[in-house]
């Protein structure tokens, strides 16, 4: 839904971006790392009724992500 019409002179103010940009590309930073951890450090893996999932190829992980 497009924020025209919602803000005082009918535009969304100029200063919103420039503020949240960094915090949103401080969360991407923050995010990232521990979600490769945990790709990285997968294993294979019985649950709940033997259902079965193995690890990633370390391998793929290298060439898809790139070496550290």
């Amino acid at each position: 839904m497009p924020l025209v019409g919602r803000w005082p002179g009918g535009s969304r103010p100029s200063f919103i971006p420039d503020i949240v940009k960094p915090f949103i590309h401080a969360v991407v930073r923050a995010t990232e790392e521990p979600v490769l951890n945990a790709l990285v450090a997968n294993e294979d893996m019985t649950g709940r009724d033997g259902n079965f999932v193995p690890a990633l190829p370390k391998g793929w992980l290298k060439r898809t992500f790139g070496a550290a």
